[in-house]
């Protein structure tokens, strides 16, 4: 269980003056994943290498693909359950763009809400 510490300022007010005082306090909040039931999200752990397709291979000419290493998973301050990935490789259109790659952190959605396809993200190995 994750613990999330939230801390808090309080103003003190007396009667006929004001006087303030700066208090931390520390409100502890037990953290509720809400990744667990996306279509996705059991398919790998740390460590494991995945496939995320971009769209389904079976209706466009070419494979259009992200892998590599999943370095950690869960709504990383996105907004959405995804795995964020260490590249090792990346397809376009049935061509690997690897090398004129740029950025080598990818992040793949656990759960779509448009174009969904049941083999868009696979675990390819450990």
């Amino acid at each position: 269980m994750i613990i999330i510490l939230i801390m808090k300022t309080k103003t003190i007010t007396k009667k006929g003056e004001q006087m303030t005082k700066q208090q931390t306090v520390t409100v502890l909040k037990p953290y509720v994943d809400n990744t667990v039931n996306l279509k996705f999200a059991n398919v790998a752990d740390l460590g494991d290498e995945i496939k995320g397709y971009d769209f389904n291979p079976k209706r466009t000419d070419g494979d259009c693909y992200v892998q590599g290493i999943v370095r950690d998973k869960g709504e990383l301050d996105k907004g959405y359950g995804c795995y964020e990935i260490k590249l090792t490789k990346r397809v376009w259109n049935g061509f690997d763009v690897t090398d004129k790659t740029e950025d080598k952190i990818f992040f793949i959605p656990m759960e779509l809400d448009f174009m969904e396809f049941d083999t868009r993200v696979q675990k390819v190995g450990k």
